[in-house]
């Protein structure tokens, strides 16, 4: 495993960068600028939503109340006997923090005296629940109680819940569904908070009115929930832009796709509505969310590390390191093959300490993505929570896999937590269970319970080496813990799943590649890259500079936009078609510095096309931008407009020469690096339909489009046909050769 996926990495650490004096004068905004928004100010002392009439407080916590004001502006708070004071910053923001709070059901006051005077009416103190996700988390009981025909009891008894709805003390904040490109510090509601009465519970979240019902019935104190979902939304939505860029996962995760949905968009929920909500004190939180993961445009196996950095993330939001966090697994599902990775995804996340996961592959209805019995749900997680984190005894406890022996030919597989012995739910033999010998075919096992232990065999495996419980998208499982919670799915080999393949590898580093040219060799009569385009064609009158010789080739095109009777902005690349195997593998190696690109889409292109063993032709694109680099790729599902990922940001303190390679493995992805860096994988487009397919293997850089002004040096190219390479890190003295433009190819 390469270093950069282990989860324990320090993904919350927040990086700052220095400006240089070169650009932070270049980057200066006006005085006059600075000077309207520092004494605009506000017009008058602003609470952040979260505070507002019949608000919820965290008991037996600091509370961190905050707000705007004039910048310099006295703030006083009062809430029941204290009193806390602070002054505005200079540019208008504020918070003071008050001692923690005892449980109470009685309405109070909440006062902002400023140089104008808010009051919130009607704030209660209790426990404070996140529930955060997607369209499960957020799916509203009026949604529950409309008749299904496939259905259980949970419409009819979704209506009864809402018919008899009065709970004063039971409330619910509802975040609007609102991405942001920037994190924000002002919460967006239309609901405020709301009560559990017959007028508002229709648009409650059922999640919300099952936990939190259960959570008053056990502890007996006000409870708030604050939702904070978004159906059909991504983990990577939930993710800083900042955890996203570190060493964790900018190489697993692109900085932006093109046609994403906000939804769906890196970072754009958490900086529209979490952020917001940060540091509002809570008790902890509950996460339901992963059927996006599993959907085509996303790849299910990096699931686990996108989980683990988001809890951490969020705590660190929170600044809270073991913020208690619950992830609801993925229940039963029809048609849904890649589940089975998205669940053992969720399942990892609990080696982090503080968190907890519920089971419910049991309790699903596969034939609806989004189940009625939201109640069983609720009741299991709020069990779980009430259990870990109130010490209440509503959890019978679980069985968790460890390992598995071989006897003879069968396999013992053994669980922890399972002193009291395990059972089934119908009194049949366990089901649900696979084993597979070295082939790695997986038969449906004949099991049978040993104690605390499960034996599988099967007469067609007679030397077995793994098992799988419950790997399917839909399993019919009756193995339970003692005390009734079902063995979660489980596999005790390591062999790869689907999305694994597109992880990135440890690759042999070849610092140097064996065919190499200078930019100017390109336009040499001799050389074997070969003029493509519109360069054979282009007159004295063309839109274009085009300089060889010398060790490097400068290239101006202009052009854009095209206007009536103006010429067309050509395409000038070179392309070569060396010996290349795509079973091998190829790495190909560009030298170059873009100071100019008009066409938004594509910018200087760096391609391997390579035709492959079934018949098939796969094209690796990647294009350079001044400040951006994007890869290609076929579009997945109809949700992406495009497929262009863009794999990273440059900022200014980047600019200059840089040098791209792509390294294409035997399997056909490809690893993309930067500078001796990885900034990510590529699978490639298979290239078919009416157009035609190119017949032989190619190496090409360029501007292979005849659209966009565009500018750029073109300093070196080079190749090894051989295999797929890793470069060497540069040095910081490689780097700084860069920014001076060296001329070695």
């Amino acid at each position: 495993m390469v270093p950069f996926l282990s989860p324990s990495s320090d993904l919350s650490r927040l990086r700052t960068r220095r400006v240089s004096a070169k650009w932070a004068l270049r980057l200066a905004v006006p005085a006059t600028l600075l000077f309207s928004a520092a004494t605009a100010g506000y017009a008058e002392a602003r609470l952040n939503g979260l505070f507002s009439q019949g608000a919820v407080l965290q008991r037996g916590q600091p509370a961190p109340v905050w707000g705007t004001a004039n910048p310099g502006e006295k703030i006083r708070v009062e809430f029941g006997d204290q009193v806390q004071e602070t002054v505005a910053d200079s540019g208008g923001r504020w918070q003071v923090r008050l001692g923690p709070l005892a449980a109470s059901p009685q309405p109070r006051r909440l006062v902002v005296r400023a140089d104008n005077t808010l009051a919130i009416e009607d704030v209660i103190v209790g426990e404070v629940w996140l529930l955060s996700g997607q369209s499960n988390m957020a799916f509203l009981m009026q949604s529950v109680a409309r008749p299904s025909e496939r259905d259980d009891d949970s419409p009819a008894r979704a209506r009864r819940d809402i018919a008899a709805a009065n709970d004063p003390l039971l409330r619910e904040f509802r975040v609007d569904n609102r991405p942001a490109e920037r994190p924000r510090d002002d919460v967006a509601t239309r609901t405020g908070w709301m009560t559990w009465n017959p007028r508002a519970a229709p648009g409650w979240a059922a999640m919300a009115f099952h936990l939190g019902r259960r959570l008053r019935e056990q502890l007996d104190v006000p409870v708030g929930i604050v939702m904070c979902a978004w159906g059909g939304s991504g983990s990577s939505a939930w993710i800083s832009a900042e955890t996203l860029r570190g060493p964790g996962l900018n190489t697993l995760w692109p900085e932006d796709v093109s046609g994403w949905r906000a939804n769906l968009a890196p970072a754009r929920l958490y900086n529209g509505m979490l952020h917001p909500l940060a540091p509002f004190a809570i008790a902890g939180a509950g996460w339901y969310q992963g059927e996006t993961e599993a959907t085509p445009y996303h790849n299910p196996y990096l699931h686990r590390f996108l989980l683990t950095a988001m809890i951490a993330d969020w705590r660190n939001l929170w600044a809270r390191p073991e913020l208690p966090f619950y992830i609801v697994q993925l229940p039963n599902r029809d048609n849904e093959p890649r589940w089975a990775v998205v669940r053992e995804s969720q399942a990892e996340a609990r080696r982090l300490p503080r968190t907890g996961m519920i089971t419910t592959i049991d309790i699903g209805q596969s034939w609806d993505l989004h189940p009625r019995n939201k109640h069983d749900v609720a009741e299991r997680l709020a069990n779980l929570i009430l259990s870990r984190e109130y010490g209440r005894a509503t959890w019978p406890g679980e069985a968790e896999f460890t390992h598995v022996e071989r006897t003879g030919s069968s396999l013992r597989a053994h669980f922890k937590s399972a002193e009291h012995g395990l059972r089934t739910r119908d009194g049949k033999p366990p089901a649900a269970l696979a084993i597979a010998g070295s082939d790695r075919m997986f038969h449906p096992a004949k099991a049978r319970l040993d104690g605390n232990t499960v034996i599988a065999e099967h007469p067609a495996v007679p030397d077995p080496v793994a098992i799988r419980h419950a790997w399917e998208p839909s399993a019919a499982v009756n193995l339970t813990h003692a005390g009734g919670m079902p063995i979660a799915p489980f596999r005790s080999d390591d062999w790869p799943v689907d999305g694994e393949e597109r992880m990135p590898r440890a690759l042999e580093i070849r610092a140097s590649l064996p065919s190499r040219f200078t930019g100017g060799e390109l336009t040499r009569p001799d050389s074997i890259w070969l003029a493509g385009g519109d360069i054979t064609r282009l007159g004295d009158t063309a839109p274009l500079i085009l300089r060889g010789g010398g060790q490097s080739q400068p290239i101006l095109v202009r052009g854009f936009p095209v206007r009536p009777g103006a010429q067309a902005s050509p395409a000038i690349f070179w392309t070569a078609e060396p010996n290349l195997d795509a079973r091998s593998g190829v790495t190909f190696e560009v030298k170059a510095f873009v100071t100019n690109v008009g066409n938004p889409d594509r910018g200087f292109d760096i391609e391997v096309g390579l035709r492959r063993e079934d018949g098939s032709f796969r094209r690796h694109l990647i294009s350079a931008f001044p400040m951006r680099l994007l890869a290609f790729e076929n579009n997945p599902a109809p949700r992406i407009s495009q497929a262009t990922h863009t794999l990273l940001l440059r900022s200014a303190l980047d600019y200059g020469a840089a040098i791209y390679r792509i390294a294409v493995r035997p399997d056909g992805i490809a690893q993309i690096y930067l500078n001796g860096s990885l900034v990510g994988t590529n699978s490639g487009e298979v290239l078919s339909g009416p157009g035609p397919t190119p017949e032989r293997s190619y190496l090409r850089v360029g501007k292979t489009v005849a659209t966009g002004e565009w500018s750029a040096t073109i300093h070196g190219v080079a190749f090894d046909t051989s295999g797929a390479y890793a470069p060497a890190p540069l040095t910081k003295v490689e780097k700084e050769a860069l920014r001076g433009v060296d001329t070695e190819p």
